[in-house]
C-alpha cells in the first residue's frame, strides 16, 4: 500500500466479474493507486444483502476506511426505505440487464404479451418484483443450479438471468441461442427497473468533505477503468481473468468475457453525460423510483411518499458528487423522451394496421456515415448503446418497435440503379438516403426521387422552404432534417425561448446549418448563419444569445466568443483517436454560459425513428376491398363513371368484362415510375390492376391497365374509383400525355351556340361545282367594330386573294367507310345497324393518338381493328359479332365480312342523346356457305373490300342516304388515292374545280398540298360545356418535306397564307408545335389536345421558333431519317385565345353550333365578326354545312401587313358592294332540294 493511501472497501452485487470489468482494469492499471485509494473487495453476500453490510461496516469503522457498495436499483430502493442510510452517488449500468430467458422456441414472448401462466424461476431478490411485472405467472424462489436444472427439463418455462452474463452461460450448454426476453422494452412497455450496478456510500459519509474527495477519487479512477474497457475489451477481460474466482455462472474461457466485457461495456455507456461516465441522471431515477415504489408492489410502500425521501435521513440521491456542473448538460434526456413517444407511435401503429412501422436505410458506398462505415463499427463501441445509435439503426428501431431494413449498395452504383431502389420500397413508412455519396451519383435526382410522405429525413425540407410560399415547409407535415428537429426538441426540453432571441448558427450546410436557420426563424429568433472562415465570426457569436456550432471544426467555438448567460448548442463533432471531440470549448471553459449542450447526436436517429413511426400510423388503414356482396354496375354506369380514355374489353377468357385503358410515356423510366405509383394506389383501395408495360423501343412505352372485380365476375364501384385514381397519376386533360396545366383554357361552349334552322342545312350539292356563294368576312377598322361582309359567289375567289398569296389545301380522299351490319343481343338481330369507321388501330399505336388509315386501307384486311360508331340502341356487348351486309346495288358474291366487337369505349352522343357506342372492332373474313377456301380468302386490300361493302359516309343531318352521285360530290377534285383516309370529306375544298385552280396558278396564287386524315376529332359533337372536358380524337397528317420548304420560303418572303378547310390548319399549325417542340427523331411525332396552347403560355419563358424556321426543322429531321414526308398525328383543338402561327386567311364553310370548328373559326377572325357573319348568312338563306356555302376569314391578330394587304384588296375588289351586314340575295336551291324553305330564316340570337 502507498504512503498515505485511503482504504476504500468495496461491496461487489455478488460475485467478480465482467460486470465489475472497470473495477478489475482500474485496479490491474494502477488507477486507484493514482488516486491514493487502497481499494479492497469485501466477500461475496447473499443477494440483496449489499446495503446493510455496508450500513454495518461503516457503524463499525467509520473512520479507519470508506466505504462503497453496489446494487440495483431495484433491490437499493427497498433496503433504503427498510432503513439502511445510505446513499447512491453513479451507477456502472445505465439500464438493468434484467431478463428472462427460455429455451429456443419457446416463444416466451408472445405468451408474456398474452399473459399466459408462465412459470418462472427466480433469485430470491427478484421474486417480488417478477410477481408485479408478470401477475398470471407463477415465480418460483430457486437457486441458480435449479432454476438451470428446471429450464433444460421443461419445469419451468423461463428462468431470470442477467443479460451479459447468464445468457452467454445458457447459450454455452444448449449449444444454441436461449429466446430472450428483456423486462424493460416492447413486452413490457409500462415497466422502468431504473440503473444497475449503482454505487453507494453511508449518508453520513457523505457529509464528510474529505470522503467526497475520496469517493470522486475512486468514481475517477472507476469510469476511467471503464473507459478503457470500451477502448480495449480484450484488456479488460484479461484483467477479470486474473481476479474472478472458479463458478458455474460463467465459462473461464477469454473468449467468453471478452464478449460478457463488451454488453457490460453497452450498458456503462448508457451512464455517459456530457463526456463522463457513469453519471446519474435525476429525472430517469426518480421515474424508475417512482415506478418501482408503486402503491401496487408488494412491499406495501407509498411510491409518492418514497420517491421523495429515499434512503433516511439525508439519504436521497446525491447528484453533485458526481457528474458535470449545474448547466452543462447533453440531449440524452431528450432520446429517451423521444424514443418513449417513437414505441408508443409504434403500439399504436401496430393496433392499426397489425404491422410494425418500417424503415429502409439506403446507403451507397462507404463513405456515408453509417453501420457500414469504416468507422462506424468503432464508433458504436466506443460512445453508444446498440440500441440507441445512429450507427445500429436496425436494433435501435427494434427496441422501439420499428423494423428497419438496411440496403447497401456498390459504390459503382449507378443513379438510375440507386433510383429504382428506392422505388422498390414504396411500402415502407420511410425511406432515408445517407448522404455522401459517391461523385457519380446525381444526388439531386436521387433525393427527387423520395416520395414526399416517405421521407423522413428532412430531404424535401429545404427545397420546399426555399421555394415561394416555403414558410408552409414549416408548418405543413414534412418532416425537417432530423437534427435540426434534435435541435428545437433539446432547446425546448430545456425551455430555452427563442422568441426575439439573437441566434447565430456557424456552418451552412443543407443538413443543418440553412434547415436550422429557417426553423429557428420560424420560432421568433433572428439568425445569422455563418461559417468557419467568417469574417468577425468571434464578435458575432459574442453578440448572440444563442449559438449552435454545426462546423465539424474541433473546438471552433473558443469561450472569449460565448458572453455570459448566452445558451450554447454542439452539434458538430470530429472523431480524433478514438474520441469524439466538439466544436466548442472544453465545458471547464464555459461555466459563465447559461446552458451549454455538449451533444445534441443521440436526437438525430431519435427523431428518425419518431418519424417513420408517426408515418405508419398516419397512413390510412388498408382498405377491405370488393367481395361477393359488393353491388356491381352496368357496363353502361361504369363507362359513365370513368375517363373517356377507358374501354370495355374481356378481361379473361371466361368472358368478363373489364376497364381497360393505355397510358403512354416518352420514356420507360417514366412508365416505371407510374406503375409504381399505380400499385400504391392500389394497395391503398385493396383493389389491383392487371397492368402490361410494354417497351416501344424508339417510341417510349406503354402501361395498359385492366380492371375488373373478381369477386364478383363484374364491374364495380373499385373499379371505377381505381380508374380515376390512375388517371389522376397520369394527370392527363385528353392528349398523348398532355397534363392540365397553365395554358389549358377555360373555354365555354354557350358561347358558340346559335340557331340553325333545319332548312338551312345543305342536304345536296350546288348543282355545279364550285356554284356556291361566298361571303367574305373583314374585320372592322379602328372607325368600327362592325364586319364589313361581301357576297359573293366562290368562282370570285381568286379576285379577293392579293397576288402572290399562298393556298394550302388537304388532298386527303374519302374512303366509304359507313357500312351495315346485323347482328345479336342489343346491336339488333332484324334490322342492319349503321357502323361507322373512324380510323385503324394497331398493337404499335401510341395510345390516345392514331394509326394512319391510307396504310390499313392498302393493307390486307383480314384481321385489322378499326375504331368505329355503331348507330344502335343500347351500349352493345363486347363478344357481339356483326355480319356486315351488301348495299342492294352491288353484286353479290360468296364473301362476307364480320365484325367481332372487342372493345366498347363509350356511348356515341348527339344532340344531348345516346345515339350508339364507340366501339373497337376486329375484321374478320368468312367463307360464305359452299364457297371454296380460296375464293372466300382472296380479299385483296381494306380499301377494296370497303368499296365492295361500303357506301359514301354521308354526314347524319343531311338525312338521306347516300346516291351514286355523291360518291363523287363528296371527294374534292384535287384529293390524292395515295392519301385515302379520310371518314368525312374535308368540304371547304369541294367549292374547288381545276379550272379555278389553274386562275388561281395564273393570279400568282402559290397551291401546296398536305394531308390531314377527317375523322371524329373534326367532326364529333361537343356534349360537355367546358370545352376542356371535351376529348378531341387524333388525327393523323402528312406534309411532304418539299411542301414545308415551299411554305416556309412563302413565310420568309412574305406571303398570305390562305389555308383550305379547318382540317389545313390544325395539320399545319400542328406541324409548326411539333417543329418548334424538336422531337427528337425516335419519337413519334404527336401533338396533344392542349400542348400548343400550354407551349404558347410558356413562351414567355422559352422562346419558340419562327415559323419557317419550325418548318425547316421537320423537313431537316424527314431527312435524317431517309423520309420525303413528315407524318404523325394532332388531337390540336383551336379556342380563341390562340396564337395562330401559320394561317392568314381561311376558306371554310358554315359549321354546326356549339362545334370545335366554331371555336376554332371564332378564334381565328373574332368571336363577334363570326356571330355577325353567320347572322347574315341564316338571314340571308345561305346554305350550312358540308354541302353548303363557304366564307372566307382572316386572321385578326395575324401580322399588320398581311391584314392591310387583304383589307386594301378587298375594297378595291368589293366597291359599293361592301356593306355591313344587310340584305343580299339567295342563291338558287340545289338539285333536290325543292323543298328547302325560300321563307326568311329568323335573326342569329345567342341559345
Amino acid at each position: 500500500m502507498s504512503h498515505g493511501a485511503r482504504r476504500l472497501a468495496l461491496q461487489l452485487d455478488y460475485f467478480m466479474s465482467a460486470q465489475f470489468a472497470g473495477v478489475a482494469l482500474a485496479s490491474r492499471s494502477g488507477l486507484y493507486r493514482k488516486a491514493g485509494i487502497d481499494l479492497k473487495l469485501l466477500p461475496t453476500c447473499p443477494p440483496g444483502h449489499e446495503a446493510k453490510v455496508v450500513s454495518l461496516a461503516y457503524q463499525r469503522d467509520p473512520t479507519d476506511c470508506t466505504y462503497v457498495g453496489c446494487m440495483e436499483q431495484n433491490t437499493l430502493l427497498p433496503a433504503m426505505l427498510s432503513g439502511r442510510k445510505v446513499t447512491p452517488v453513479a451507477a456502472m449500468f445505465g439500464r438493468s440487464p434484467l431478463c428472462l430467458a427460455g429455451l429456443p422456441g419457446a416463444g416466451i414472448h408472445g405468451r408474456a404479451v398474452a399473459q399466459e401462466a408462465l412459470r418462472v424461476g427466480a433469485h430470491a431478490d427478484t421474486v417480488e418484483l417478477l410477481q408485479r411485472i408478470m401477475p398470471h405467472a407463477l415465480v418460483l424462489e430457486l437457486d441458480r443450479a435449479q432454476k438451470l436444472d428446471m429450464l433444460k427439463s421443461g419445469q419451468v418455462d423461463a428462468v431470470q438471468v442477467y443479460d451479459v452474463m447468464e445468457t452467454l452461460k445458457l447459450a454455452h450448454d444448449l449449444e444454441s441461442e436461449p429466446e430472450v426476453l428483456h423486462l424493460e422494452g416492447n413486452a413490457f412497455p409500462e415497466v422502468v427497473l431504473g440503473y444497475a450496478q449503482v454505487l453507494f456510500a453511508p449518508s453520513e459519509a457523505l457529509g464528510d468533505p474529505a470522503e467526497r474527495q475520496v469517493l470522486r477519487a475512486f468514481l475517477k479512477a472507476t469510469f476511467d477503468g471503464w473507459a478503457q474497457a470500451i477502448r480495449d475489451p480484450a484488456g479488460a477481460a484479461q484483467a477479470v481473468l486474473e481476479v474472478q474466482g472458479e463458478s458455474n455462472h460463467w465459462v473461464g474461457s477469454k473468449d467468453f468475457v471478452e464478449e460478457s466485457v463488451k454488453r457490460c461495456c453497452d450498458y456503462v455507456k448508457l451512464t455517459r453525460k456530457c463526456g463522463t461516465l457513469g453519471v446519474i441522471d435525476q429525472q430517469r431515477w426518480a421515474k424508475a423510483s417512482r415506478w418501482l415504489l408503486d402503491t401496487s408492489s408488494s412491499n406495501g410502500c407509498s411510491g409518492s411518499e418514497g420517491a421523495g425521501s429515499i434512503g433516511g435521513a439525508g439519504g436521497a440521491l446525491d447528484s453533485t458528487l458526481w457528474g458535470p456542473a449545474e448547466g452543462q448538460v447533453d440531449a440524452h434526456p431528450v432520446s429517451r423522451s423521444i424514443h418513449a413517444e417513437t414505441a408508443e407511435l409504434a403500439k399504436q401503429a401496430v393496433a392499426k394496421h397489425g404491422r410494425s412501422p418500417k424503415l429502409v436505410v439506403v446507403t451507397v458506398g462507404e463513405t456515408s456515415l453509417g453501420h457500414n462505415h469504416p468507422e462506424g463499427p468503432r464508433r458504436l463501441q466506443l460512445f453508444a448503446h446498440e440500441s440507441c445509435s445512429w450507427f445500429s439503426k436496425s436494433k435501435t428501431g427494434a427496441s422501439l418497435g420499428v423494423h428497419v431494413e438496411e440496403i447497401v449498395l456498390p459504390k459503382e452504383c449507378s443513379t438510375q440503379q440507386l433510383i429504382s431502389e428506392l422505388r422498390r420500397h414504396r411500402d415502407a413508412d420511410g425511406l432515408q438516403l445517407m448522404w455522401p455519396m459517391p461523385s457519380s451519383i446525381d444526388a439531386k435526382a436521387a433525393y427527387e426521387a423520395i416520395p414526399w410522405r416517405q421521407d423522413v429525413d428532412g430531404a424535401h425540407f429545404l427545397g420546399r422552404a426555399l421555394a415561394p410560399g416555403g414558410s408552409r415547409a414549416l408548418t405543413d407535415a414534412l418532416h425537417a432534417p432530423v437534427t435540426c428537429e434534435g435541435v428545437l426538441r433539446v432547446l425546448d426540453h430545456y425551455k430555452v425561448s427563442l422568441e426575439g432571441s439573437r441566434a447565430v448558427i456557424v456552418g451552412r450546410s443543407w443538413l443543418v446549418g440553412q434547415p436550422l436557420a429557417h426553423l429557428l426563424g420560424s420560432k421568433g429568433a433572428t439568425c445569422t448563419l455563418v461559417h468557419s472562415s467568417s469574417k468577425d465570426l468571434g464578435r458575432l457569436c459574442l453578440e448572440a444569445d444563442l449559438i449552435v456550432s454545426a462546423a465539424g471544426h474541433p473546438r471552433l467555438l473558443s469561450s472569449e466568443w460565448v458572453k455570459p448567460g448566452a445558451v450554447v448548442v454542439n452539434v458538430g463533432t470530429s472523431f480524433c483517436e478514438d474520441s469524439m471531440v466538439p466544436d466548442i470549448a472544453p465545458l471547464e471553459h464555459l461555466k459563465h454560459a447559461r446552458l451549454v449542450v455538449r451533444t445534441v447526436g443521440p436526437t438525430s436517429v431519435a427523431v428518425l425513428l419518431r418519424n417513420v413511426a408517426q408515418n405508419a400510423l398516419s397512413r390510412d388503414v388498408r382498405a377491405i376491398g370488393a367481395t361477393s356482396e359488393t353491388p356491381s354496375l352496368s357496363p353502361e354506369e361504369a363507362l359513365a363513371r370513368v375517363h373517356s380514355g377507358w374501354f370495355l374489353a374481356r378481361a379473361n377468357d371466361k368472358g368478363n368484362l373489364s376497364l381497360q385503358r393505355t397510358f403512354y410515356f416518352p420514356t420507360y423510366p417514366e412508365a416505371v415510375d407510374f406503375v409504381a405509383a399505380a400499385s400504391e394506389e392500389a394497395e391503398k383501395l385493396n383493389h389491383h390492376p392487371n397492368i402490361q408495360l410494354t417497351h416501344h423501343c424508339k417510341s417510349g412505352a406503354t402501361v395498359t391497365a385492366s380492371v375488373s372485380t373478381y369477386a364478383t365476375t363484374a364491374l364495380s364501384h373499385y373499379d371505377c374509383d381505381l380508374a380515376s385514381k390512375l388517371d389522376s397519376i397520369f394527370s392527363v386533360s385528353s392528349g398523348s400525355g398532355t397534363k392540365h396545366g397553365r395554358g389549358t383554357p377555360e373555354t365555354v361552349m354557350s358561347e358558340f351556340k346559335y340557331e340553325l334552322p333545319d332548312q338551312a342545312i345543305a342536304r345536296f350539292p350546288s348543282r355545279v361545282r364550285g356554284g356556291s356563294r361566298l361571303l367574305a368576312v373583314l374585320p372592322g377598322t379602328n372607325d368600327s367594330c362592325q364586319p364589313m361582309l361581301l357576297d359573293r359567289s366562290f368562282t370570285d375567289l381568286p379576285a379577293l386573294l392579293p397576288p402572290g398569296s399562298h393556298l394550302v389545301i388537304n388532298e386527303s380522299q374519302v374512303f366509304a367507310a359507313r357500312l351495315f351490319a346485323t347482328g345479336s343481343g342489343s346491336l339488333g338481330a332484324k334490322l342492319p345497324v349503321e357502323v361507322m369507321f373512324l380510323s385503324p388501330e394497331t398493337e404499335e399505336q401510341v395510345p390516345e393518338t392514331a394509326s394512319d388509315p391510307a396504310a390499313a386501307l392498302e393493307s390486307p384486311v383480314e384481321g385489322q381493328v378499326w375504331r368505329c360508331m355503331i348507330r344502335c340502341t343500347g351500349l352493345g356487348q363486347v363478344g357481339n359479332v356483326l355480319e356486315v351486309t351488301r348495299p342492294a346495288n352491288r353484286l353479290q358474291e360468296p364473301r362476307r365480312l364480320q365484325l367481332l366487337v372487342e372493345r366498347i369505349y363509350s356511348q356515341w352522343n348527339e344532340e344531348g342523346e345516346a345515339d350508339g357506342v364507340e366501339a373497337a372492332v376486329r375484321l374478320r373474313c368468312v367463307s360464305a356457305p359452299g364457297a371454296s377456301m380460296a375464293s372466300a380468302h382472296s380479299w385483296g386490300s381494306a380499301r377494296e373490300i370497303f368499296d365492295s361493302f361500303g357506301v359514301v359516309p354521308l354526314p347524319p343531318y343531311m338525312g338521306r342516304e347516300a346516291t351514286s352521285k355523291d360518291t363523287e360530290d363528296y371527294q374534292t377534285v384535287f384529293s390524292s388515292a395515295a392519301s385515302c383516309g379520310s371518314v368525312a370529306a374535308p368540304t371547304a375544298g369541294l367549292h374547288f374545280t381545276q379550272d379555278l385552280l389553274t386562275q388561281l396558278r395564273a393570279s400568282g396564287v402559290r397551291v401546296s398540298r398536305l394531308s390531314l386524315h377527317v375523322g371524329a376529332g373534326t367532326f364529333r359533337p361537343v356534349t360537355a360545356n367546358r370545352l376542356a372536358d371535351h376529348i378531341m380524337h387524333a388525327e393523323t397528317f402528312a406534309a411532304s418535306v418539299d411542301a414545308l420548304e415551299e411554305i416556309a420560303e412563302s413565310v420568309e418572303s412574305g406571303r398570305p397564307l390562305v389555308l383550305v378547310g379547318t382540317t389545313a390548319v390544325r395539320a399545319l399549325e400542328s406541324l409548326f408545335w411539333l417543329g418548334a417542340k424538336d422531337v427528337p427523331d425516335k419519337l413519334p411525332l404527336d401533338l396533344g389536345q392542349w400542348e400548343a396552347h400550354q407551349l404558347q403560355s410558356e413562351a414567355a419563358v422559352v422562346e419558340l421558333p419562327a415559323p419557317s424556321e419550325a418548318l425547316r426543322r421537320l423537313a431537316a429531321r424527314a431527312r435524317r431519317c431517309g423520309q420525303t414526308a413528315v407524318r404523325g398525328s394532332t388531337r390540336l383543338c383551336i379556342v380563341p385565345g390562340y396564337e395562330f402561327r401559320l394561317v392568314d386567311a381561311l376558306v371554310t364553310n358554315f359549321h354546326q353550333p356549339d362545334s370545335t370548328l366554331m371555336c376554332l373559326v371564332a378564334a381565328l377572325a373574332g368571336n363577334s365578326n363570326i356571330q355577325a357573319a353567320y347572322g347574315h348568312a341564316v338571314a340571308h338563306q345561305y346554305r350550312f354545312l358540308s354541302y353548303g356555302d363557304a366564307t372566307l376569314l382572316f386572321n385578326v391578330a395575324g401580322k399588320k401587313e398581311q391584314m392591310s394587304k387583304f383589307q386594301t384588296h378587298l375594297r378595291l375588289s368589293a366597291g359599293s358592294d361592301a356593306q355591313p351586314p344587310a340584305a343580299a340575295s339567295a342563291a338558287p336551291p340545289a338539285d333536290g332540294e325543292a323543298a328547302f324553305s325560300r321563307s326568311k330564316a329568323p335573326e342569329l340570337r345567342p341559345s
